[in-house]
């Protein structure tokens, strides 16, 4: 992984967390084992998966939907 694909990881993971405290009320350390659970998270982190190439509000649509529905739809 680059330089450049951690940071897009990075941005989006951050986002993802500021996303799940305003959406559901959560606070920063159970957005952040929310998301770090997740298995958006594990597409997200991983470079070969593509999924950060995604944009940030696909992402976050993915997210939603697997809290939702218990899985990415």
């Amino acid at each position: 992984m680059n330089k450049i694909q951690q940071e897009i990881i990075m941005d989006h993971t951050v986002a993802l967390v500021e996303a799940a405290m305003k959406e559901f009320g959560l606070s920063f350390k159970e957005a952040l084992s929310l998301v770090i659970q997740s298995d958006t998270f594990a597409l997200l982190e991983n470079p070969a998966s593509g999924e950060y190439e995604n944009g940030f509000l696909y992402i976050l649509d993915d997210f939603k939907a697997e809290i939702k529905y218990g899985k990415i739809q």
